[in-house]
């Protein structure tokens, strides 16, 4: 997924850039293309979350918008996380618990 468009926002994927072993996405305005959060796997609660950016305003639809995003991130990770092989897939659940204690 290079991108994902809702009605007040867009979400792009930073192939760059990683936070715990996960890839960041960046939520910006479709109107002024501002980066208004990111959404990112946050390790002490073991699930994609958003940190918005200081100041910024949301609607309830917008942050419907973050919540759908993040749905459609959860669910491709547990996609490609169950399509990986058996001794890749160990390795890295290994690496997770060692990394979120």
């Amino acid at each position: 997924m290079a991108e994902m468009k809702y009605k007040f926002i867009h979400v792009k994927i930073d192939d760059e850039e990683e936070h715990a072993g996960r890839p960041i996405y960046y939520v910006h305005n479709n109107r002024s293309g501002d980066m208004l959060a990111m959404i990112f796997w946050y390790s002490p609660w073991r699930k994609w979350a958003a940190r918005f950016v200081p100041d910024t305003v949301w609607t309830p639809d917008c942050l419907a918008d973050v919540n759908k995003a993040i749905a459609v991130i959860s669910e491709e990770q547990k996609t490609s996380a169950s399509s990986a092989p058996s001794a890749a897939k160990d390795q890295v659940n290994n690496f997770l618990r060692a990394l979120c204690g």
